[in-house]
């Protein structure tokens, strides 16, 4: 579980503000909010961050079978 920590910074590190979506998103989520607590707290529109956070994830899912294919996937002990 804790190699998904490290894979917005590593798919992503080339569009920061995708990977600042990806992370705050998932972190409302995680305490039962969503994107207009992210828009609340950062501004912005709601639809934008959910937008951001939905691009950087499949960059993140594409990396991964990528990284799959090719055979380099990092396990997690």
């Amino acid at each position: 579980m804790e190699i998904a920590i490290y894979w917005p910074a590593h798919f992503l590190a080339r569009a920061e503000h995708l990977m600042r979506a990806v992370n705050l998103v998932a972190l409302a989520h995680s305490v039962e909010c969503g994107s207009e607590w992210v828009a609340g707290e950062r501004g912005g529109y709601a639809d934008t961050w959910r937008q951001r956070q939905d691009k950087g994830c499949e960059i993140i899912a594409r990396g991964l079978h990528a990284d799959i294919v090719a055979g380099v996937l990092i396990a997690a002990d």
